[in-house]
């Protein structure tokens, strides 16, 4: 139903194929998404031009004469017979606004401004209207990609979608492809993105949805195993989970998947040519798989085992007047929302941090309404039990964290605190272990539930892992801790230096980092940095002990330098947002960017040392100011070629060991900008 299938020269409507589709789906009972009436790709030629000579472009009668009557010849075709049209698809450019002719779309250049008002998004609002005239019952979207994981693109959609309200636009819903992969991005970030879609007073639809296993376009092709199936399966159950909390809400219309089975993925060789890809819920050989049964019977499926690790530090329960530890903001969150019991809507998200005597927890349940039965449990044991001589947990591993407990009764104050807070309520919780099984590198099983008492007298019950609802009895089914290293964390001082590559007096106060944490290689330069921030930017001045210097490759990471990244939210996702950077600097003071960098605003200067080189680099802020502290992820990157052959011999971090920070924030360290 794109535009050059249906209407390849002008006035020429083909309906063979789009007529046997939409005949299928009458005699079958189901129902049509019509896609798409107006798209910047798939348009013929013709559209474009003038209708007596080709050389010249059409004018801006002529479009929107051609436009109203493709709009309109098509939906009153299938009145009554299409239940959704994409009315405008992918009308967001991925550098911010509207396309134009520079992002591939002719639409907004030779429309513009119509009726005057300064806008140019009106070939939108007219496509609307057009459709709205032709049929007015059928729903009409607008649709896009990644507007579910970037949170600048969101926010364009967002304002377009005001304005064309606000203009009386019939516009029915957002439609959100969905593009996504098992890695990203986090339920918690989807969710964030439909409810400022809901917040326009639009329904929302998935129209596109699929799953990549792969969390990049720099990953190779790997095999499929039954444990990546698996984690799959729960990915999808999880999104699926959401897509229920605002079904319930009586704003989620729909969901498509984009294609049947891994067989006729588009994602095959694309966006990496030769890559096989398995993003659907049935096979290569239409088998059904694991994601099938997690949405159909999800009680077939085994539990899938959640990891995460938890970082080493000390943390209080909140003081006196109820606030908590400023080292929290350090610690990420781990949310969950698996529904066992009632309906969608309870949320819950954890951080924890480990000190060699207790497990220090901090779980916020998103519940609105405080009624007697709201509790946490929490379920931890050993992984290995028998290892364990002495286990100072309750027998069966289980805690009851109730939500009027307060500040506990008895030993129990010791034990955990609640706080109410606008939509629900905090437990800290620190329980005691014995020191033999809280250090570094020991695995805990550990699961969460939280039980929501509802004014309607039912029940809601969300979980982390054990979705079979089996805790505490069935251990195996919880999922994994694994206790980590040192929480990486520097509290930084306010302050102005200039950035020359000289260490100003300003720099006396500031705090040092060292990059002692081995990514590649095991010997190589390293560096001490001293950080300092003030509204603007975020200051580092680097020395690296380097004696030799080489920038022979001409891959930028593989020359001596450093490397620089911050995720100015800290939302510690396994993918860039749009806040999240990435900046080189050499020992020449060359200059390389990844991710979403302020090119334009950063700044650098380079020096030579007698064993190394010093870089001296003002990172660009964002809505910073010097009378409140606020939490940034950061790490400091140390490439060398140790041999001056143009290959990188060695990796040194500050925080990340992963190697993956040029792509993934959920390692970087943090820094507290602390008042002036």
């Amino acid at each position: 139903m794109k535009m050059d299938a249906m209407q390849p020269t002008e006035g020429n409507f083909v309906w063979s194929e789009a007529d046997r589709l939409v005949n299928f789906a009458a005699a079958n009972n189901m129902e049509v998404r019509g896609h798409t009436l107006l798209w910047h790709s798939q348009v013929p030629d013709w559209f474009f031009t003038d209708p007596n000579d080709a050389s010249k472009p059409a004018t801006r009668e002529q479009l929107l004469k051609r436009m109203k009557t493709h709009i309109q010849t098509i939906v009153s075709r299938y009145k009554g017979k299409v239940h959704t049209w994409d009315v405008v698809n992918e009308v967001i450019s991925d550098g911010g606004g509207l396309r134009d002719q520079a992002s591939n779309s002719k639409w907004r250049d030779i429309i513009g401004d119509v009726d005057g008002d300064g806008d140019d998004s009106d070939y939108i609002e007219l496509a609307f209207r057009y459709a709205r005239e032709a049929d007015p019952d059928v729903v009409l979207v607008i649709n896009d990609y990644g507007i579910e994981g970037s949170v600048s693109k969101m926010n364009d959609m967002v304002k377009l979608v005001e304005k064309l309200l606000a203009k009386g636009t019939p516009i029915d819903a957002i439609g959100f492809q969905m593009h996504v992969s098992m890695y990203g991005p986090d339920v918690k970030q989807i969710r964030e993105a439909f409810n400022r879609a809901v917040a326009l007073g639009v329904h929302i639809q998935v129209t596109e949805l699929d799953m990549s296993i792969y969390s990049g376009n720099s990953e190779q092709e790997k095999p499929v195993t039954d444990e990546m199936m698996l984690e799959q399966a729960y990915r999808y159950r999880a999104l699926f989970d959401l897509f229920k909390e605002f079904d319930d809400r009586g704003v989620m219309d729909s969901v498509t998947l984009w294609g049947l089975a891994d067989d006729g993925t588009w994602l095959d060789d694309f966006p990496v040519k030769g890559r096989k890809d398995a993003p659907l819920l049935f096979d290569r050989k239409l088998k059904a798989k694991p994601a099938y049964w997690a949405l159909v019977d999800p009680a077939s499926l085994p539990v899938y085992r959640n990891e995460w690790t938890a970082a080493q530090s000390k943390v209080s329960l909140p003081d006196r007047k109820g606030q908590e530890d400023t080292l929290w903001g350090a610690v990420k969150a781990q949310p969950f929302s698996h529904v066992i019991e009632g309906t969608a809507g309870t949320t819950g998200e954890v951080k924890t941090v480990w000190d060699g005597k207790k497990l220090n927890l901090r779980i916020e349940a998103k519940d609105a309404t405080r009624l007697k039965g709201d509790q946490v449990e929490v379920f931890i044991s050993p992984e290995d039990q028998a290892a364990s001589k002495k286990n100072n947990t309750p027998k069966d591993g289980q805690y009851v964290f109730h939500r009027d407990g307060g500040k506990g009764k008895g030993k129990d104050q010791k034990l955990y605190q609640v706080k109410e807070n606008k939509t629900g309520y905090i437990v800290y919780a620190s329980l005691p272990f014995s020191s033999a099984d809280l250090t570094e590198g020991k695995v805990l099983s550990l699961d969460f539930r939280i039980t929501d008492k509802q004014p309607t007298g039912k029940t809601s019950i969300i979980v982390w892992n054990d979705t079979n609802n089996q805790q505490p009895q069935k251990k195996e089914s919880r999922g994994k801790l694994k206790l980590g290293p040192a929480l990486k964390q520097v509290k930084v001082s306010y302050g102005t230096p200039v950035v020359d590559g000289k260490e100003d007096k300003v720099w006396k106060k500031a705090v040092t980092i060292t990059t002692d944490v081995k990514v590649a290689g095991n010997a190589g330069a390293k560096a001490k940095a001293k950080l300092l921030w003030d509204e603007k930017y975020l200051y580092v001045l680097a020395d690296v002990k380097d004696p030799l210097l080489s920038k022979k490759s001409a891959n930028a990471h593989e020359q001596d330098s450093i490397e620089l990244f911050v995720d100015l939210n800290k939302n510690q996702t396994s993918n860039y947002e749009d806040d999240d950077a990435q900046y080189r600097v050499n020992f020449d003071n060359e200059v390389s960017f990844g991710g979403n960098a302020r090119k334009e605003l950063f700044k650098s200067s380079a020096r030579l040392t007698k064993d190394g080189y010093v870089i001296e680099a003002a990172i660009p802020l964002e809505n910073v100011s010097s009378k409140q502290s606020k939490w940034i992820g950061f790490d400091l990157q140390v490439n060398d070629d140790g041999a001056g052959d143009g290959k990188r011999s060695s990796v040194f971090m500050w925080s990340d060991p992963s190697g993956n920070s040029y792509r993934d924030t959920s390692g970087f360290g943090s820094l507290l900008l602390v008042k002036k």
